[in-house]
């Protein structure tokens, strides 16, 4: 993000396997909330003077640098979690960051959505909105860890509950 944009909000995506997962600079602002940076060479960067990010409910890890400040650029950080070689250049932890916790991906078909016992699962600021089918307290990283869907049967218990099936010929 560069040439004096500003009000940049960035919600919900996920950025693997770049050089650097974003990079903010030319006076440009941004706000980065809920997502998820993997192995990119540098996961955060802001560089040049005016230029900032702000980082809250983000999931930083696999690179080797996870938020790097440089030319008098800003990164304003808290309720993270960083798991990378250096986690910051240039820039002060929040104090609601988690730094050297492993993130506990699921794997799988979506490989970085998280698992039950992740550090990331409810570690979001209290006053963050939980998304429908999470937790208490919002998730960090791009995809909330959501509940099992409940079914539920209303009404009067009768046989056509009991014998019900699929695929009959014909029902008498």
């Amino acid at each position: 993000v560069t040439g004096a944009s500003n009000s940049i909000d960035l919600r919900r995506n996920l950025f693997t396997n770049n050089t650097t997962g974003l990079s903010v600079n030319g006076r440009a602002s941004v706000s980065v909330e809920y997502n998820t940076f993997v192995n990119n060479a540098t996961g955060l960067l802001a560089s040049d003077p005016g230029s900032w990010i702000l980082a809250m409910h983000n999931i930083v890890t696999n690179a080797a640098i996870g938020a790097q400040a440089t030319s008098n650029g800003d990164i304003f950080s808290n309720y993270n979690l960083y798991f990378n070689t250096t986690d910051f250049d240039g820039v002060t932890s929040g104090d609601d960051d988690l730094t050297g916790q492993n993130p506990l991906f699921a794997g799988g078909e979506h490989p970085y959505r998280l698992s039950e016992s992740s550090p990331a699962v409810d570690a979001a600021s209290f006053d963050a909105p939980v998304p429908n089918g999470g937790g208490t307290v919002a998730d960090l990283g791009y995809s909330e860890l959501l509940a099992a869907p409940i079914t539920l049967l209303l009404g009067q218990e009768d046989l056509s509950t009991v014998m019900g099936n699929s695929g009959v010929a014909s029902v008498e």
